[in-house]
C-alpha cells in the first residue's frame, strides 16, 4: 500500500467533480474514500470487495452495507449524467456501455489512474462551475 500525495487526492476529487458528483453528501464522500482506497492499493486483481467496504465503513463510521449502497447510488448517478464520457474514459468505447458494477467501476478507475488517463482527462475538461459549498471544500482541502 502506498501513501497518497496531495496531488493524488486532488486528482481524485476533481475527477469526481468532472463526473458530476455534486452535493458532497455521505454517498459522495464514501465514493471519494473508495477511489482513494483503490488508488492506494497496488494489487486489486485478487482483492475482494467486502473487505474494502469494511475498511471504508471504518473510516466513515458506518456499516459496510451502507458503503456498498452509497457506491451503487453514486455510480448510478454518474452514469445517468456522464455515462458516455465515462464510457470513453474508462472503457475506451465510443458508445455508452451499460452501468458497471461497483467493483468493475473501481477496478477500471484504478487502471486508468495508473496509466495517467484520469489526470489527463481532468486537465482536458474545462473547469467545472462549482457551487459555493464545493468551492469552500476545495479551498479547505488546499
Amino acid at each position: 500500500m502506498r501513501e497518497l500525495t496531495e496531488a493524488d487526492k486532488e486528482t481524485i476529487y476533481y475527477s469526481l467533480v468532472h463526473m458530476g458528483v455534486v452535493g458532497w453528501n455521505r454517498s459522495c464522500i464514501r465514493m471519494q474514500y473508495a477511489l482513494e482506497y483503490v488508488v492506494q492499493h497496488e494489487n486489486l486483481t485478487d482483492m475482494q470487495v467486502i473487505p474494502m467496504y469494511v475498511d471504508i465503513a471504518k473510516m466513515d463510521h458506518c456499516k459496510w452495507k451502507a458503503v456498498e449502497r452509497s457506491l451503487r447510488y453514486t455510480i448510478n448517478s454518474i452514469w445517468e449524467k456522464q455515462g458516455l464520457e465515462c464510457s470513453m474514459l474508462l472503457y475506451h468505447s465510443g458508445t455508452q456501455v451499460k452501468r458497471p458494477s461497483n467493483s468493475n467501476f473501481l477496478f477500471q478507475y484504478k487502471e486508468e489512474y495508473k496509466k495517467g488517463n484520469i489526470q489527463r482527462w481532468n486537465d482536458s475538461v474545462a473547469t467545472p462551475i462549482l457551487s459555493g459549498f464545493q468551492a469552500n471544500e476545495i479551498n479547505r482541502k488546499t
